[in-house]
């Protein structure tokens, strides 16, 4: 994916090509991968001078310039395409915070498009991440900044995390099969770790090195918080096991704000992260927190192309 100015250094650049270069440019776009691709090795048309060089045949040159004009209408279409999904894909760029926000404010609750739900009654949307092959962003229609919001703190707010399990088949429908149980996991960033300021649970595969290190921890893991004798992904979390096919009454936001002396200053320099497991005793789930490291995030135990599907 390039930026629009990118675009517009390939277009003065083909200006300078030798005589015996390519001309080339590729330009794609996200929105309906359209990909405009043209490649010309005898001709180039000198814009500066006007002068041709190449085929000397008349017909000839006529049909590259027609294949010229038609590659540049379609690079002008694709960029203007790729330009209005910029602020998603370089949202630290742009410096604007409140870009799922909008997204989700502005166009998922009114028409649902570009989110693949939206749950009013829950009061979230699911957006399909541009990173990775198959992440899915569970993200509040409610104003909720990130894991240091008071709103979390109240026992009313909607369950998120139990709302983000439940959404697990919007991953796996983008997988050759569906993700195992200990392979799949729920993962919010500290304050700090994020870009966006708007709560969104990252919803993907764990990584091989993350999912193995918590398969061969599971059972050590106990009901009350402990340290996880392992590191994963460079942390070094703090564990809980949660028993049950489903997260259910078990609210994670909850259950970290209870170990913490001033949730409302110390919640938002936590990663959180809910993990599948298969614990000998059945299934249930490994819940891992950090105070967070600078740009070390909990979604780093996540790997969005899904590897361990391969």
């Amino acid at each position: 994916m390039f930026p629009p100015a990118l675009a517009i250094q390939a277009t003065k650049l083909k200006t300078a090509l030798s005589r015996n270069e390519a001309r080339m440019i590729s330009i794609v776009s996200n929105a309906d991968i359209t990909i405009a691709l043209v490649s010309s090795p005898s001709y180039r048309h000198n814009r500066l001078t006007g002068s041709d060089y190449g085929p000397e045949n008349f017909e000839e040159r006529q049909a590259v310039r027609t294949r010229e004009s038609l590659c540049m209408t379609i690079s002008r279409r694709v960029t203007a395409l790729t330009a209005s999904f910029l602020p998603l894909l370089f949202a630290p760029a742009f410096a604007d915070s409140d870009v799922l926000w909008k997204i989700v404010h502005d166009k998922c609750v009114v028409q649902t498009a570009p989110c693949l739900s939206v749950n009013t009654a829950e009061h979230y949307a699911i957006l399909k991440d541009l990173r990775g092959v198959a992440q899915v962003l569970l993200i509040p229609t409610d104003k909720i900044t990130g894991i240091e919001s008071a709103a979390l703190l109240d026992p009313a707010t909607h369950n998120f995390f139990a709302d983000a399990w439940s959404e697990h088949g919007d991953v796996d429908a983008r997988l050759p099969r569906a993700v195992p149980r200990d392979g799949l996991s729920l993962a919010v960033n500290a304050q700090q770790a994020r870009s966006q300021n708007q709560l969104h649970i990252h919803v993907d595969c764990l990584s091989a090195e993350a999912q193995a290190a918590l398969k061969a921890d599971a059972d050590r893991i106990g009901t009350d918080w402990a340290p996880l004798p392992d590191t994963v992904a460079g942390h070094q979390f703090t564990a809980l096991r949660v028993k049950g096919e489903i997260l259910g009454d078990f609210n994670p936001f909850l259950a970290l704000a209870k170990t913490l002396k001033d949730p409302a200053k110390e919640m938002g320099d936590h990663n959180l992260v809910v993990v599948g497991a298969n614990f000998a005793d059945g299934p249930g789930f490994i819940v891992l927190t950090d105070v967070a490291r600078p740009s070390m995030g909990g979604e780093d135990v996540q790997d969005h192309s899904c590897t361990i599907m391969h």
